[in-house]
Order: C-alpha cells, then structure tokens, then sequence
C-alpha cells in the first residue's frame, strides 16, 4: 500500500461522519434482520402450532375459560360444519372455531361448500326453517343431536327506532351460541320443553323472544297436543300452559296428571281474563291450588308502573326470585290473577310463594268496575301471584314433580327483564340445576370520546394540529444541526 493510499485510509477512519454514518447504517440492517426474522418466527409458530394472540379490546376471536375446560373434557367427537362458499368465510366465526379446535382434538371443523353441495343441510332441517349460507351446524359424533345456528344469530343488532332496520351490530355472540350447542349435542338427557296446544293457548311462537335464552338452559322444544296422547313424555320434561282459553276434555286431563305423576313438571300461567276451565282446575286441585278469578288492582304506587294493573309484586324468598333479589331486578306482571293456597301441606306437597301484593292490593272481582278501591266481593292484599309447588314421591323420587304456578304470562314473553328471567329461572328449578355454563356476548360498540365543554376540544385540536407537528419539527432540526457539527 502506498503512501497516498495510507493517508486516504487514515482519512477515512478519521471523519467522523462516515465513521457514524457507517455505524448507522450497520444498526439499521441488523434491526431489519430482527424484525424480519421475528416475523418469520411468528408466522411459523402460527403455520405449525396454531399460536396466535388476540389483541382485540374484547378478545373477540378468543373463547372464554368455560369453553376451554368444557372443550378439554369433551369425551366424544363433536362436529361444527361451516356453510360458506369457498373464500367467502366470515374470519371472526372461522377464528373463533380454531380456538375450539386447538383445545381439543375431538372438535372436527369441516366446511361445506353450499353452492356445490346445496341439498346436503336438508337432514338437519326442522318444520319450515331454512338454512342459509353462513350458517354453523353442530352435531355429535353418531349425528343423532345437532344444533343449528342461523348466520345472523352470531350477532346481536341495533336498530333504528323509527324504521325498526338494523342499524349495525351491537355484540357477538358466538362462542355463546356455540358452547351452548356442544353442551347440548354431548348431554347424555336432553329434557324437552313442550308447548301445550289445542286450548288456545299461546303457543311456543309466542316465546320467541325468549328462545336464546331457553337454548342456553340445553332444552329441546316442542309442542305438545294431550289429543294424541303423551307417551313421548319422560320424567323431567317440562309442559307449558300458557294462559288456555279453552278447557282439557275428560282424556285430556287424564293424560296430564298421569304425566304429572310420572315426574312431568309442568309451567302454568293464566291471567285476569282466563275463564273457568274446570277440568285445568281440578289438575291444580290435587295440588290444593284454586284461581281466583280476580283482576289485581294495586294501589301501591311504588308496586306499579304506568297502571295499577301492571303489577310490581314482591319477590318472596326461593330459588327462583333470589337472582331477582340479587339484583333489585322487579318482575311487572300484566293484568294478573291470584290463588288461593291450602292452608296445611297436602298429598306430600310443598307450596311455596313466589310473588305477592302488597297489603294495599285489591283482587277486583268484578272485571267491568272501574274502581280502584275495595268492594263488597273483593279479595284484600296481600295475595299470592306466583307459587311453586314440589310434590314428593317417597316410593320412587324419579316420579316426584314440580309446578310452577302463575297469575300472568305477558309478563314473560314480552321480553321484560324481570319476565325473563324469571321465566329461565324456573326452568332452571325445576331441572334440579345449580351451576350451567354462562357465556357472555361481546360488545361490538365503538368507543368514542366525550367531551361535554369546548376548552377541551380546543385544547387537543391544537395538540394535534400544532403541538405535535412542531415539536418533530423541532426535534428534526435538532438532529440536523447536532449532524452538521460532527
């Protein structure tokens, strides 16, 4: 090397520009080689292990700790078929349902192409439903128990007030959905909620609204009609009389309380407008139970709301009510009945109440007057709405049955809060359950923030449109200046 060549390297090592330039530089690419190869590490673990983290504010592509431990016990294979067209998934859905399959090998997803396949989801039809495409299909291992979920039941939906169209979505609801579906195809009984008609009585469509919540208790539902008999009916399944305007005929009572006395319980509602049906009360009679027939008029202002016909009973203490309870929850009953109770246990019967008046309460006897007060002919408060009656079979438990009596059923399928519950409760009680899986929906509301005074406004405008823009500004010039004297 020459003597000129030795100063040019001499110079180089010397300036102090190149030399931090070049550090720069060597920084900059072994930061890329990082970044790079965590992405590549990331993605691996991803391809091979199905490791993935859910960033969202609501995990909303994760599955609760209920799912998890439920999916991990899972002692049989459980089928979840998609219905999308191929490229077409809903990612939300399909994520959701990799989770199940990471916890456990016994869920088997499998998608089924509807436009290439489109008479294949016929066998998991019932009565005039439809299957639409983008709906989820879960079933047991032998295919003989299946549920399933519509596209649009994955979501919970706001609608504009005015029009009553859906606006956007307001919460998921999938792992709920499909968690309640698995416990349902793998239960080893299944209890079935039959609807009674023939009396005309409101039947199970006038409980639709409550069908989310009835699916989430693991029911089959069903109607049920006393003139074909009732041999389809075993111990533990529910009947549901929903305010009956017409009476049983003689077979008919018959055939419900041998039902009764085979472990059938039954749900009971009428209303201050049911007539006397003779052979239903004689049902109820065995259990010493006698309607009314009265109109509740309460006169406790702080016991109803908007008319002294829609009724804020008390809630007594029992399993039913205590969640009420808990929660200061009211139940409003609509033009309710009372009943009259035994006044000693009979037949091995346990009668408890439920809901009842207040003292101020007046059961009208006459449903033209309109008076508010007592009249010759009236029931004084309080009064019992709502009972719950638990018949003990001492020869065989498994024939020992539980009603549930009520003086209103509007109340319950109208989607009131305190109705509804309500209504879940008993069924809950009546199954014997303690515990069930619980699975919330998740918000889909976006944040937004509030500002309810100007200063604040103006105060992060000029953050955002001046303060921030400047001081890298600022800082830019800085780095520029300190460069130029190296």
């Amino acid at each position: 090397m020459g003597l000129k060549d030795m100063k040019l390297v001499k110079g180089l090592r010397s300036n102090r520009k190149l030399r931090f330039g070049g550090v720069a530089t060597l920084l900059t690419c072994a930061l890329l080689v990082v970044v790079i190869g965590f992405n590549v590490a990331v993605s691996a673990l991803e391809a091979n292990w199905n490791l993935k983290l859910d960033l969202t504010r609501n995990r909303m592509y994760s599955v609760s700790e209920q799912s998890v431990n439920l999916v991990k016990q899972l002692a049989q294979d459980v089928h979840i078929y998609t219905l999308y067209k191929e490229g077409s998934q809903n990612q939300t859905v399909m994520e959701m349902l990799d989770r199940y399959r990471q916890y456990s090998d016994h869920i088997k997803i499998t998608n089924i192409d509807p436009i290439m396949n489109p008479r294949w989801a016929e066998k998991y039809r019932t009565g005039d439903e439809t299957i639409s495409q983008g709906s989820v299909i879960v079933t047991s291992a032998d295919d003989k128990k299946f549920r399933v979920i519509s596209s649009y039941s994955f979501y919970e939906y706001d609608y504009d007030e005015q029009t009553m169209e859906a606006t956007g979505y307001k919460s998921y609801q999938g792992e709920m959905k499909v968690t309640n579906a698995i416990v349902y195809v793998t239960a080893e009984n299944t209890p079935t909620l039959y609807y009674l008609e023939g009396h005309a009585e409101m039947d199970r469509y006038n409980f639709v609204q409550l069908q989310d919540s009835i699916e989430a208790e693991n029911f089959a539902v069903s109607t049920l009609n006393l003139m074909t008999g009732g041999s389809q009916l075993k111990a533990k399944d529910i009947i549901v009389v929903a305010e009956p305007k017409a009476d049983l005929t003689d077979d008919e009572r018959e055939v419900l309380k041998t039902a009764l006395n085979n472990g059938v319980r039954m749900v009971y509602m009428m209303s201050g407008e049911t007539p006397v049906l003779a052979n239903f009360e004689s049902v109820l009679s065995l259990y010493g139970i006698t309607p009314n027939h009265d109109v509740i008029v309460e006169n406790d202002t702080n016991h109803y709301v908007m008319s002294p016909i829609y009724t804020v009973p008390n809630l007594e203490t029992h399993d039913i009510t205590s969640p009420l309870r808990s929660a200061n929850t009211p139940a409003v009953m609509i033009n309710c009945t009372s009943f009259t109770l035994p006044d000693l246990p009979k037949n091995n019967n346990t009668v408890e109440k439920l809901l009842s008046t207040t003292n101020s309460a007046v059961g009208k006897m006459n449903p033209k007057s309109t008076r508010t007060d007592f009249e010759e002919g009236d029931i004084k408060g309080p009064m019992t709405v709502g009972l719950a009656i638990t018949h003990q079979n001492f020869t065989d438990d498994a024939k020992s049955t539980k009603l549930a009596i009520y003086g209103a059923s509007d109340f319950m399928n109208l989607g009131i809060p305190g109705g509804t519950d309500l209504y879940v409760n008993t069924l809950r009680w009546m199954q014997d359950k303690r515990d069930t899986v619980s699975i919330g929906q998740k918000s889909m509301a976006t944040s937004q923030l509030r500002f309810y005074t100007y200063t604040p406004i103006i105060v992060w405008s000029l953050v955002v449109a001046i303060g921030i823009p400047l001081s890298v500004m600022i800082a830019g010039l800085i780095v520029a200046l300190k460069r130029r004297n190296l």
